[in-house]
């Protein structure tokens, strides 16, 4: 990746696409919105995170994110199918480890066209002609996907469905330089938006599990999630490269209203985006301002207390990153 965008051909998902394309609509009428649970009274909410984190439970819906010419949906934090057009056709690549199970191959994709999938034994064209025939496929690949999901993934769906105001997920920023170390594009958890000075405002988040070693200091040594955060706020530092993140948002804004449109016609009780989401997507809005400094979710998925007691959080907070505990589903909101 070297240049950091949100773009999909939206206005490309037209009516006969869709129809050529079943297993598509199928992955829309399963897709909710952030903030799908954000009519809950988070006030009376007083049941500790970990009740919900540990538990094993199935994923029965997607989270969309676009990126620079495709879209994911995951499950839980899984990428389920990886949707962009190639050659003027829809198509989505899942892994094999989804779709064939025991038998898929590490780092191998599935391609998903209007002429359906791969049989892992024949070798032919499995192909289905309406959403029904495909939901079952889609229900066994995303039990596959289930178990795949780990504490840390859970709790990022968790907050995603109590806060509307969430944009992105798995969000990485292209290389900038010549040190190995920094030319990987580490991925932060959530983006979201936030009010600020009148306008809005982009902001990072990272989640650590509260034994997360990467979140513990090892004697004087700073956590290594320090480092981690400080290099999006190097990279976002430069002006023009935060303008291009504005700008790539605004856009991603847009994209998420354009896609709820079309999700509307195939699931009609579909969650509203979030307000902050229209607000951005609108033609007369400005820029979003960006916050260069990333900030920290300590998750709170076990009852024992020693990050606090070992000093392990004064130190987070000592090192300057803004940190945010968080033990009961009271404290979801961003």
């Amino acid at each position: 990746m070297t240049e950091f965008c949100r773009e999909f051909p939206i206005k490309c998902l037209t009516e006969s696409v869709l129809r050529e394309n079943d297993w598509f609509t199928e992955l829309l009428r399963r897709w909710h919105p952030a903030g799908d649970a954000v009519f809950r009274r988070l006030d009376a909410e007083k049941q500790v995170v970990r009740d919900h984190v540990g538990k094993k439970g199935e994923f029965q819906h997607l989270r969309v994110a676009f990126r620079c010419g495709y879209m994911n949906f995951y499950c839980g934090g899984q990428s389920i199918a990886r949707v962009r057009f190639v050659r003027g056709k829809l198509r989505a690549e899942i892994h094999e480890k989804y779709v064939y199970g025991a038998m898929g191959r590490e780092k191998q994709y599935v391609k998903l066209t209007s002429e359906g999938f791969l049989d892992f034994g024949t070798g032919l064209p499995v192909a289905c002609d309406s959403e029904q025939r495909w939901r079952p496929y889609l229900d066994q690949w995303m039990s596959n996907a289930n178990g795949k999901i780990e504490h840390e993934k859970r709790f990022v769906d968790l907050l995603v469905a109590h806060n509307s105001n969430v944009i992105d997920l798995e969000m990485g920023l292209p290389a900038f330089s010549e040190v190995p170390e920094e030319r990987r594009a580490p991925r932060i958890d959530i983006v979201a938006l936030e009010p600020c000075e009148g306008r809005w405002r982009v902001v990072l988040w990272e989640a650590k599990r509260v034994h997360d070693g990467r979140a513990r200091c090892k004697g004087n040594e700073p956590p290594e999630v320090v480092a981690q955060l400080k290099s999006y706020t190097r990279w976002l530092s430069d002006p023009g490269r935060a303008s291009r993140v504005a700008k790539a948002y605004q856009n991603n804004c847009s994209l998420l209203v354009e896609l709820h449109k079309i999700a509307r016609y195939i699931q009609p009780g579909i969650e509203e985006l979030g307000a902050r989401i229209r607000a951005v997507a609108a033609s007369d809005t400005p820029l979003p301002l960006v916050d260069k400094e990333p900030r920290l979710l300590i998750i709170y998925d076990t009852n024992d207390n020693s990050f606090r007691e070992n000093g392990h959080l004064d130190k987070l907070r000592f090192s300057g990153l803004r940190v945010k505990t968080v033990e009961s589903l009271s404290e979801l909101a961003l």
